[in-house]
C-alpha cells in the first residue's frame, strides 16, 4: 500500500524504468571507465536473454517473478551503461588521452565561437589529426583552448580548423574545500585537458566557418533586439531571456535575481517554452473541441523545436520540448496519459539524448519543478476557492509557486545555499514581466522584419520603462532581504535527508498513510539534530587553509567560527566568491576579517607554523616546523630558517616555481606547491 500510493507504480510504470536508467548512469559515473564498450554491450546482450528466459519462466515457478524484475531491473540499468559508455569519449580507440605525449602538434576543429576572458580567449576544440615521427594520424577528444590575448590575435568562428602545438596538459583539480567540482562537471562533457598557447602558434587551416541556419536566424534576432532596445542592461535581459544568450552585463543582475528566487528568468527553461506554446496557440483559441486537440499542437510542435535549434538546444528547454513532443503523441493517439506516466517518459528520452544530463543543474531543477507540480499544485489550489475570477488566477500563480518551492527548494539551498524568502511575490512579478517581455520582444522582431523600426524602437522604449519598474520592485524586496537567507550551508547528505523528509511528510499528507507522520517527525529532528552538532563542532575547530587561487595567495587561519584572510593584495571579487564562500559555508565560518599578508606564526598541534611575504622572511625566528611562503624569495634565506616543511604558497611564476622547488629539494628540504599540488590544509 505504501509502496504504490508512493510512487503510483500502477498507473506510471516507466518511473521504475527510469529509476533503473539513472541507477545505471550513476553507477557508470562511479565505475564505467574500467570496461570496454564491447565487453559492456556482450553483458547487456547477455542479461537480455536471461531476461526473456526468466519471463518466460515466471508462470511456472514461484521464484520466476523475482527473477524476471531482477533481469528486467538489470538490463535497463546496463542500457544506461551501453548509451553512456557510446557517448564517453575516453571510450575511444582514438582518444587523445592514451598517448597525447606522443604527438608534436594537432589540427583541432573550432566547436563554438571563441570567448573573451581577462588575459585568454577561451576556445571549446575537438581533436582531429595528431602528428607524431611518423606523420599524421586520425584522433578524437575535446580540448578547451586558450589562446593569450595581443594586438594582433584574429581568431575564426564555429567550424575553423587549426594547426596547434602539442602543449597539452591534463585539467587539474584545485581541491578547495567545498568549491564546486568544476573539473567533474567538463569531464562529463568530454574536456579532459587544456592548452595555453601564444597567438603565433595558431596556425589556421581552413577560415570557413560553419554558418548553421539557426544561426543566421539568431544573428538577425539579437541584431533587432540590440537596436531597437535603447537600454543596454534591458537589451541584454532580453537577449537571455529570449535567446538564451548570456552577456556580462547580465551580472549586475545575478545577485538580485538569486536573492529573489527569479534567477530561472534569464535563462531558458520550461517556462520560457511554455510561453512561447500559450503565444503560438492563441490563434487557435476558439479551437475548443477535447478530441481536435491535438490539431493544435501537431500545428505549433515544430515552432517549438525551431525555438529550440534557434537558442542552441539548452537541456532544460529540450526537457520541455520532448514534454510537448509526448503530450501530442499522447493525444494523436487518443489516450489519456497519467502525467507522472509522462514525466517519466519525458525524463527517460532526455537521458537517452545524453546521460550526462542527469548532473546539470538546469535539468535536475526542470524535471523537480514539473514533478512537484504534478504531485502538490491541485492539492495546494484546493486550500482556497474564489468565486472572483482575477482572484482565483492570483491563488492559482501563488499555489503554484508554492508547489514548485516544494522539491524545488532544497536543490536550490544546496546548490546556492540560500532561500529566496521573497519568492512568491517575486514569482508573481516575474510570471508577469517574463509574459511581456516575451510578447514585446516578438513585436520588436516582427516590425523589424517587416521594416517598421519606428514602431519597433516605440515597443523598445515601453520595454524599457517596464524592466526599470520591475527592477525597482525586485531591489525592494531585495534590501529586505536576511542575510541569514542567504547563508544556509547544506551538504550532501543533509541535501538527501532533507529530500527524505519531504518524500516521507508527503505521503501523508497526499495519501493520509499515518505511519508517515511520526517517521517524518522523527526525520526532521534528526536533521535539525544534526545541523546543530555540526555548528557546535564548528566553534571547536582550529586551522589553517592555503587556497589555489592561482596567482593570487589567500591564506586563512581558521579559529572557531571566525576566518582572518591573509592576502598580499585585495581579495578578488571571483576568489571571494568562488574560493572562499564555499570554504566559509563548509566550515560554518560567519565572521572574516581580511588581513594584509606579511608575516605571521601559529601553534597547531604542537607544530609550529609561520607564513610571510618573500620581503618578510628575515623577521621570522628560525627552526619551524611549516613555514608557508608568499612571492619570490632567495632560497638561501629559506635555509637559514631550517623548515621541516615548506609550502610555496603563490606570487610565483611556472618556471619561478619550478626553479624554487628543484633547487630546496636538493638542499634536501620537503616542498609542496599550491600551484601544483592544490590547496593544503592542516586542522588540530
Amino acid at each position: 500500500m505504501f509502496y504504490s500510493a508512493a510512487l503510483a507504480g500502477s498507473k506510471a510504470p516507466m518511473l521504475y524504468v527510469l529509476a533503473a536508467f539513472v541507477a545505471g548512469i550513476i553507477s557508470y559515473d562511479l565505475w564505467g571507465i574500467h570496461y570496454s564498450r564491447t565487453l559492456i554491450l556482450c553483458c547487456w546482450a547477455l542479461l537480455c536473454i536471461i531476461a526473456l528466459s526468466s519471463f518466460i519462466l515466471r508462470s511456472r515457478y514461484k521464484w520466476g517473478s523475482y527473477c524476471s524484475n531482477a533481469t528486467a531491473f538489470s538490463v535497463i540499468t546496463l542500457t544506461a551503461w551501453v548509451l553512456y559508455a557510446y557517448q564517453d569519449t575516453r571510450q575511444s580507440p582514438d582518444w587523445i588521452g592514451a598517448h597525447y605525449q606522443n604527438y608534436r602538434e594537432f589540427q583541432v576543429r573550432v566547436l563554438d565561437t571563441p570567448r573573451e576572458k581577462n588575459a585568454t580567449y577561451y576556445i571549446p576544440v575537438s581533436v582531429m589529426a595528431g602528428r607524431d615521427h611518423t606523420g599524421w594520424h586520425t584522433l578524437s577528444g575535446k580540448v578547451r583552448l586558450y589562446v593569450y590575448k595581443n594586438d594582433t590575435v584574429r581568431l575564426q568562428g564555429r567550424g575553423a580548423i587549426y594547426r596547434v602545438p602539442n602543449e597539452l596538459q591534463l585539467l587539474k583539480q584545485n581541491h578547495n574545500p567545498f568549491a564546486v567540482d568544476f573539473i567533474r562537471q567538463q569531464q562529463r562533457n568530454g574536456f579532459y585537458h587544456q592548452q595555453f598557447i601564444a597567438p603565433d602558434d595558431v596556425h589556421i587551416l581552413s577560415k570557413t566557418s560553419e554558418v548553421r541556419t539557426s544561426d543566421q536566424a539568431r544573428s538577425v534576432i539579437l541584431y533587432a533586439l540590440k537596436q531597437y532596445i535603447p537600454d543596454t542592461l534591458t537589451s541584454a535581459l532580453a537577449q537571455a531571456t529570449f535567446l538564451n544568450e548570456v552577456t556580462d552585463e547580465m551580472s549586475v543582475l545575478k545577485d538580485m535575481y538569486t536573492h529573489t528566487g527569479i534567477m530561472h528568468i534569464i535563462a531558458i527553461s520550461g517556462m520560457h517554452v511554455n510561453l512561447l506554446f500559450m503565444l503560438l496557440v492563441l490563434p487557435f483559441y476558439r479551437m475548443r473541441d477535447p478530441g481536435r486537440q491535438w490539431i493544435k499542437y501537431i500545428l505549433v510542435l515544430p515552432f517549438v523545436w525551431a525555438y529550440i535549434a534557434l537558442c542552441d538546444y539548452p537541456p532544460s528547454a529540450v526537457r520541455a520540448a520532448i514534454s510537448f513532443s509526448v503530450i501530442t503523441l499522447a493525444l494523436c493517439s487518443r489516450r489519456r496519459a497519467e502525467p507522472l506516466q509522462l514525466w517519466a517518459i519525458t525524463a527517460l528520452t532526455l537521458l537517452c539524448i545524453n546521460p550526462a544530463w542527469l548532473y546539470h543543474i538546469g535539468v535536475q531543477l526542470s524535471l523537480l519543478a514539473v514533478l512537484s507540480i504534478i504531485l502538490f499544485y491541485r492539492p495546494v489550489r484546493n486550500w482556497f476557492s474564489f468565486s472572483f475570477r482575477p482572484l482565483q488566477l492570483l491563488w492559482e500563480t501563488i499555489a503554484m509557486s508554492l508547489a514548485v518551492q516544494i522539491l524545488v527548494a532544497p536543490l536550490i539551498i544546496y546548490y546556492f545555499h540560500q532561500f529566496p524568502v521573497w519568492f512568491l511575490p517575486a514569482n508573481v512579478l516575474a510570471a508577469v514581466f517574463s509574459t511581456l517581455l516575451m510578447m514585446m520582444s516578438l513585436v520588436i522582431i516582427l516590425f523589424s522584419a517587416i521594416q517598421l523600426p519606428v514602431i519597433a524602437l516605440i515597443c523598445g522604449k515601453a520595454l524599457v520603462a517596464c524592466t526599470q519598474a520591475f527592477h525597482s520592485l525586485l531591489g525592494f524586496l531585495d534590501r529586505y532581504t536576511p542575510d541569514a537567507a542567504s547563508w544556509l550551508p547544506l551538504d550532501t547528505w543533509d541535501y538527501v535527508l532533507l529530500m527524505i523528509i519531504i518524500i516521507v511528510l508527503a505521503v501523508y499528507f497526499l495519501r493520509r498513510y499515518y505511519p508517515a507522520l511520526p517517521a517524518g517527525i522523527g526525520l526532521l529532528l534528526l536533521f535539525v539534530l544534526n545541523l546543530m552538532v555540526q555548528d557546535f563542532m564548528a566553534t571547536r575547530q582550529n586551522g589553517i587553509i592555503i587556497y589555489a587561487a592561482g596567482k593570487e595567495t589567500l591564506i586563512e587561519q581558521i579559529s572557531g567560527r571566525t576566518a582572518r584572510t591573509y592576502s598580499t593584495q585585495p581579495i578578488s571579487i571571483s576568489a571571494q566568491e568562488y574560493i572562499l564562500r564555499p570554504a566559509h559555508l563548509g566550515y560554518r565560518i560567519r565572521k572574516q576579517k581580511a588581513v594584509p599578508l606579511t608575516y605571521g606564526t601559529v601553534n597547531l598541534s604542537a607544530k609550529r607554523i609561520a607564513w610571510a611575504d618573500a620581503t618578510a622572511l628575515h623577521q621570522l625566528a628560525p627552526e619551524m616546523d611549516v613555514l608557508i611562503l608568499s612571492g619570490k624569495a632567495d632560497p638561501e634565506q629559506i635555509i637559514r630558517l631550517h623548515p621541516a616543511q615548506i609550502i610555496l604558497a603563490g606570487g610565483h611564476t611556472r618556471n619561478g616555481i619550478q626553479r624554487l622547488k628543484t633547487q630546496l629539494f636538493t638542499a634536501g628540504y620537503e616542498v609542496y606547491t599550491v600551484a601544483e599540488q592544490g590547496v593544503w590544509i592542516f586542522f588540530e
